[in-house]
């Protein structure tokens, strides 16, 4: 059936539209729908392919909700508040992801979620990864009653699960959020890092209601808590669902690993004041990873965390993100270049030639990149084994920039910001065209980490030298 029969089925164009319409004519022509019970089994009856079409109820105000399939089957959604930029230090968030569709979502049962919500791309992945039937949701746009587009999605879709909600009609035209609608369609809501007092929260409590003037049935509501979670969720008739955690400040030392004949064995722990033998020194430090690694894609960022999760490997979840980047490059032994902030846009590793010794005074917030510069981890490597890799940046202005020759300007850098504020010659920068490959090196490379405690997790894949910027109290002999 095409958009224009359709149209005329709901009552949202008359009959004197003619099929040589333009779109801004059927849009035009597109007036306010009331369409009956009756309308709705028209349409229904009239749909190819088994698919379905029923009316939602929210408050005063009605949409129709397509379905491809012929019968609406019980739906499951997951709700959570927003997980932050440290996506992988919310491990215990993952696993409770993991365990809730194993456990709670019976195969014949559909996971729903809407591309907007916070968990659908960790959603969507999980079924598919335990067997799990998932359900994309098509929402209105907020400031479109555009009929035509919702038409237009149902016309182009290929799943055979596909769920599209038309723009609201009726009642007083109040804006209806994403996750209401979500939870509208479904018969249990499965909700986890909910924050005391927000948005999901306060939907939880509606849903929850003895008596919900206008809309579906109460529902079926699992609120979980990882065990150190010491939130009250205030949510009538909530059942509770517990995950087990590890508690707070069990993030294993180095000294409790590790004796000091076997650190000797397996590689040197360098402490600051023994680092005057190993300089001259360009230093690179690491910083956390927002989202995919460099070269990973979506799908295998997902996965990663999906799988970090079941397997436990808490100390992804204990340890700071620039210590995981840092063990990460290990496990490779590459650093990849990047031309993110990099005028000539070709890829380089940025090191430093100032002393390890000067980071913990030099360590400052970037508010205008959005990070941390002069970290407490990352790999110092010896001048000698750099010879021929790294050369120093030019520092100038943009008649500076002009005057070098295309094959030097990967080495270029502003002497400082436009407002003057910050001086980046200060960073005494050096460079290294393209990836930092040190697979083969016998000698020359330094990992290094903030403190004692930090150890045991670059041990785990590194066996030479590490330098370590602070003792944290504990004597180098007891060690």
């Amino acid at each position: 059936m095409d958009i224009l029969e359709t149209l005329r089925i709901l009552n949202l164009i008359g009959s004197d539209v003619d099929s040589g319409a333009s779109l801004a004519e059927l849009t035009a022509a597109i007036g306010n729908p009331t369409p009956s019970s009756k309308v709705v089994e028209q349409l229904s009856s009239k749909l190819d392919g088994g698919a379905s079409v029923t009316t939602l109820n929210i408050g005063q105000q009605t949409c129709l909700v397509f379905w491809s399939r012929r019968e609406f089957c019980k739906g499951v959604a997951i709700f959570s508040s927003r997980l932050g930029r440290a996506v992988r230090q919310n491990q215990p968030w993952f696993r409770a992801l993991m365990a809730l569709v194993r456990i709670e979502i019976d195969p014949s049962e559909f996971l729903i979620s809407a591309p907007e919500m916070t968990c659908h791309r960790f959603v969507e992945r999980a079924a598919e990864r335990l067997g799990r039937r998932s359900v994309s949701v098509w929402l209105p746009k907020r400031t479109k009653n555009d009929w035509q587009q919702w038409l237009k999605k149902i016309a182009d879709n290929r799943s055979p699960d596909g769920i599209f909600v038309s723009p609201f009609f009726g009642g007083d035209g109040r804006e209806i959020g994403r996750d209401r609608i979500v939870a509208e369609l479904a018969e249990k809501l499965l909700v986890f890092n909910c924050a005391r007092g927000g948005n999901i929260e306060t939907l939880m409590q509606e849903m929850s209601a003895s008596e919900r003037v206008g809309a579906s049935p109460k529902k079926d509501i699992v609120i979980v808590r990882s065990g150190s979670d010491e939130s009250d969720v205030d949510c009538e008739a909530a059942r509770q669902w517990f995950i087990v955690d590890l508690p707070k400040g069990t993030r294993k030392r180095a000294s409790d690993e590790c004796n000091t004949s076997e650190s000797r064995s397996l590689g040197q722990l360098i402490f600051l004041d023994e680092i005057v033998e190993l300089k001259p020194l360009l230093v690179h430090w690491t910083r956390g990873a927002h989202g995919p690694w460099p070269g990973q894609t979506e799908q295998q960022y997902v996965d990663e965390l999906l799988d970090t999760a079941c397997c436990g490997a808490e100390t992804v979840r204990s340890n700071p993100l620039a210590l995981l980047t840092l063990t990460r490059i290990l496990q490779q032994r590459r650093l990849l270049g990047s031309g993110a902030t990099i005028r000539a846009a070709e890829k380089v590793v940025c090191l430093t030639s100032v002393a390890l010794e000067q980071f913990p005074a030099r360590r400052v917030y970037r508010r205008h990149r959005g990070h941390w510069d002069f970290e407490p981890y990352g790999i110092a490597f010896s001048a000698a084994a750099m010879e021929g890799l790294a050369k120093p940046a030019i520092y100038g202005n943009d008649d500076t920039w002009k005057e070098l020759q295309i094959s030097q300007r990967w080495r270029f850098q502003s002497s400082a910001t436009l407002t003057g504020d910050i001086d980046w010659r200060a960073e005494e920068e050096w460079r290294v065209a393209e990836d930092l490959v040190f697979e083969h090196w016998d000698d020359g490379v330094y990992p290094f980490v903030a403190g004692l405690s930090d150890v045991a997790s670059v041990r785990a894949v590194w066996s030479g030298p590490i330098i370590v910027l602070e003792k944290e109290g504990e004597s180098k002999a007891g060690h």
